[in-house]
């Protein structure tokens, strides 16, 4: 009895187990239907591929950091009003430390996560902001960072001292600074600067860290999944802003994944204008001078804050006297060069480009630095020969090359042109074994202080060579040196709050004295040029034309995504096929 009574209640207790493992597969087709319905998979075309996603690295060219801004943010950012908006930070204060007789800011992070859940920290800003002022490193943010206490001494290896920045818990930094009347305000402004974003050391202090997904972790709203050489897969990250298992996965970030598409523009507008929503482009950031010109009518503008320029090497025998640059920058005619780039670009007027506000106003700094290119007159000091180089990855520069190389040629200057891949001009300008090249200078802030301090020999943030007692500052990148310069660029950068008019009129006469020795020719204003379709809306411009997809909204998203995903499948099945 006993026997079938056991036998009976183990019968009984299959079926139910069996029934809850139907009712729980049932419930998880249910959770793989909803799963589906992740949001909108947005097909886009960016421009140019960048060479690493380090946001620390100092990079001359303006493409990486419209990417990278997706991937990572900093403590704040500025709208495209100019107005400071929190991100990492929740709040802060500042005040005069009594037990330190310094002036101290208290910064409480909001809550975020890194793309693998763990949360992120202060000491992963303080490890950031280190390794930017390590002597080793080339990076002009360094001089951010400057009023921060003992950052300059730090940068240029003549103290191994820390620098003022703690974390006092994981969710706190304190902030001292070498002076007492700092400009705590326009500080927090440089924070929002796209390279002065966190790091965690565990991952960033692989080699070659910043290439590889198994290490490449993202506090943004964007982690990268998969890349090629013709594509990179970002996925919304579940983890951005601290995402509760009680909130909706796209709480925080509405699209599910971004696919960003390195091809030639005409491919691009031809996906942008294709009636096939399998392989619809629905944002295209990137135009020849030929697409730009037949689009114009739908192309939005905005300023990235990035002024395409040619470097001279002062030290080279020819480009030493300021003479012979002035001649050499002279005889290249703005307009025509605007021209040749197409796109919207604007004949460069200074160094500064269009869209920087004068310091401590609403007013736009060229609109009360005025064209300071002018140099009718200069004549060349001593003939000779020089080598051009150029980003051979954008046509556009070839032909500008092109165009400089027959205005030198008639000056005397014999000039041979050399193209070379983008991921080489870093290098190369960093190195400083170049006669003339062309880059992009990129904005570090919001104002004018980005583009003139790296000029100074002590606020370049190049290369120190700590092995050497007599050297603690090496100059930009040009070898370019003023003594003058280099005691307004200090003064500039010690003012305090309430000598904002002051500091603004010191950039204006920096920016005139640099132009006036011409180590660099800026030749046009770059511009952030962007097609959308109609069927996608709800994004935003930051102040240097960066693009906030967080909130971005895709019309029929769920159609496209399953006609996206049966063409990436028939592809990949005759792809199958015909490796057989």
């Amino acid at each position: 009895m006993k026997l079938k009574r056991f036998l009976a209640l183990l019968l009984s207790a299959l079926m139910l187990t069996s029934m809850l493992a139907s009712c729980g597969g049932d419930d998880d087709e249910e959770e793989e239907e909803e799963e589906v319905d992740k949001g909108a998979i947005i097909d886009m075309y960016f421009g140019q591929k960048p060479d690493d996603f380090d946001p620390t690295v100092f990079a001359t060219n303006s493409d990486k950091y419209q990417i990278t801004s997706l991937l990572y943010e900093g403590l704040v950012t500025i709208n495209e009003k100019g107005k400071v908006e929190k991100l990492g930070a929740s709040e802060w204060d500042y005040e005069i430390d009594e037990r330190e007789d310094e002036l101290k800011l208290t910064i409480k992070l909001a809550s975020k996560k890194w793309s693998d859940g763990i949360s992120v920290r202060a000491d992963d800003y303080v490890y950031a902001w280190r390794k930017i002022l390590a002597p080793s490193n080339d990076n002009p943010a360094a001089a951010l960072l400057y009023p921060i206490k003992n950052a300059k001494k730090v940068k240029s290896g003549e103290v191994t001292a820390d620098i003022g920045v703690r974390a006092i818990n994981e969710s706190t930094l304190e902030i001292f600074f070498e002076s007492k009347e700092a400009d705590v305000e326009y500080f927090i402004r440089c924070l929002a600067s796209p390279m002065l974003v966190p790091l965690r050391e565990d991952k960033a202090d692989k080699e070659d860290w910043s290439n590889q997904l198994n290490y490449l972790v993202t506090n943004g709203p964007f982690v990268i999944k998969s890349m090629s050489d013709d594509r990179i897969m970002v996925e919304r990250s579940n983890h951005y802003n601290a995402l509760r298992a009680d909130q909706p996965i796209d709480k925080h970030v509405k699209p599910y994944r971004i696919n960003i598409h390195f091809v030639d523009e005409q491919t691009a507008i031809d996906m942008y204008n294709s009636d096939n929503i399998a392989e619809k482009y629905f944002y295209v950031g990137e135009f020849s001078k030929d697409t730009y010109s037949k689009n114009k009518d739908n192309i939005k503008t905005h300023s990235d804050l990035t002024t395409y320029t040619y470097y001279f090497n002062t030290e080279n025998e020819i480009l030493s006297s300021a003479e012979t640059r002035k001649a050499l920058s002279g005889a290249l005619d703005r307009n025509e060069i605007a021209k040749i780039r197409g796109n919207g670009a604007e004949a460069a007027t200074g160094l500064v480009p269009t869209g920087v506000k004068h310091s401590g106003s609403k007013d736009e700094f060229r609109s009360k630095a005025g064209n300071v290119l002018k140099y009718d007159g200069a004549k060349v000091a001593k003939k000779g020969s020089v080598t051009l180089i150029y980003n051979a990855d954008r046509s556009y520069e070839k032909e500008i090359a092109e165009y400089a190389k027959k205005q030198w040629d008639a000056l005397g200057v014999k000039t041979s042109i050399k193209g070379v891949a983008s991921n080489e001009i870093d290098d190369i300008i960093k190195s400083g074994e170049f006669d003339v090249i062309g880059a992009d200078i990129v904005s570090l802030t919001d104002d004018a202080f980005g583009f003139v301090v790296p000029f100074g020999v002590e606020y370049s943030g190049t290369f120190v060579d700590v092995t050497n007692p007599d050297v603690f500052y090496n100059p930009h990148f040009t070898g370019y040196v003023n003594e003058e310069l280099n005691k307004k660029i200090k003064t500039i950068s010690e003012l305090t709050e309430k000598k904002s008019k002051e500091r603004a009129q010191l950039l204006i006469d920096a920016e005139k004295m640099i132009m006036a020795d011409a180590p660099v020719a800026p030749l046009f204003f770059e511009k952030a040029n962007y097609m959308a379709s109609k069927d996608l809306s709800k994004f935003e411009v930051d102040y240097r034309g960066a693009k906030n997809f967080t909130k971005a909204k895709l019309k029929n998203y769920e159609d496209i995504n399953i006609a996206k995903e049966e063409a990436e499948l028939a592809a990949e099945a005759a792809e199958a096929g015909a490796s057989k």
